[in-house]
């Protein structure tokens, strides 16, 4: 099953909940605003709702106003009147973002311009505010099973460099892809499309704790066979990227995000089977180490 994050999202000004429990889109309450739009009178603008999906990275809405191509959105808490204001321009387009709080902690950032989808969680330095954005469950530990993966078990105190942080071995990696953002995780395992390079197409697990190396395959692939491809299970984009090669021997590599330090990093696999090469991308080696990264 597809696991999504789901924002509970109040006004940053009264502090109300603006999930409205009566309109659902992606199958979850939606965000209700009010929307700033031409009135019969150009001097007085009228208030239409509008709802928004609560899913983390869906840019599903239902509005009774049609919204032109490149509308910048004027949005208002339907509670207080209030202008849902931000305080940062948006990096793409330079239109006014807006923040709206999240009940777990933090803020969800997002751009007023319509079809533009830039937009950002900030959560600061509040580590459990990550534990329960990302709602990690329970697992139970045991002797192929490690524990799972808190934000706490990201720990300080990696050598020789005082400031990088260490993720450590057997933790469980909340994993996503980093075109359609959605997990990756099938039970504890990460599922993954795979292309031979004969053209078989299968289905590929592997364990989604950090070290262990278990991992199935509906196809048959020769054990020093290089894959043709990787992709996302869920909207079927390749995962393959340019840069690094793998570090053990050579291959290509494959890249999804990995959730960490309150934000997603770039996670490399190797390709060729048998090979238990990854890493992480050379800007979050800067913050983060793998603890015994030799072997997945």
């Amino acid at each position: 099953m597809t696991r999504r994050i789901a924002l509970d999202l109040n006004c940053p000004s009264c502090h109300t909940t603006l999930m409205d429990t009566m309109v659902r889109i992606d199958d979850m309450p939606a965000v209700h605003c009010l929307i700033q739009v031409p009135g019969p009178n150009p001097k007085l603008p009228r208030q239409v709702p509008i709802w928004f999906s609560s899913i983390y990275g869906s840019f599903a809405f239902q509005c009774e106003h049609t919204l032109a191509a490149n509308e910048r959105m004027v949005l208002i808490c339907p509670a207080c009147q209030s202008h849902l204001d931000g305080e940062r321009l948006c990096s793409s387009c330079g239109d006014p973002m807006v923040s709206l709080e999240m009940t777990t902690g933090g803020r969800l950032t997002v751009c007023t311009h319509r079809g533009c989808k830039q937009h950002l969680i900030e959560l600061g330095d509040d580590v459990p505010a990550l534990e329960r954005l990302f709602n990690v469950p329970d697992r139970p530990a045991g002797e192929n099973v490690p524990s799972p993966l808190h934000p706490r078990r990201i720990r300080a105190g990696y050598t020789p460099d005082s400031h990088q942080s260490i993720i450590e071995s057997g933790s469980f990696l909340e994993s996503y892809c980093p075109h359609c953002r959605e997990s990756l995780i099938e039970g504890d395992d990460l599922v993954f499309t795979i292309e031979t390079n004969e053209g078989r197409i299968g289905k590929f697990s592997l364990s989604a704790f950090l070290n262990v190396t278990t991992h199935a395959s509906t196809v048959e692939v020769p054990r020093a066979e290089e894959l043709k491809d990787l992709r996302c299970s869920r909207c079927d984009h390749t995962l393959l990227v340019a840069e690094p090669p793998c570090g053990e021997c050579g291959s290509r590599t494959a890249m999804f995000h990995v959730a960490a330090m309150r934000k997603l990093i770039g996670f490399h696999i190797c390709l060729r089977m048998k090979c238990n090469w990854h890493g992480i991308s050379a800007e979050d080696t800067q913050l983060l180490a793998l603890e015994d990264s030799t072997e997945w």
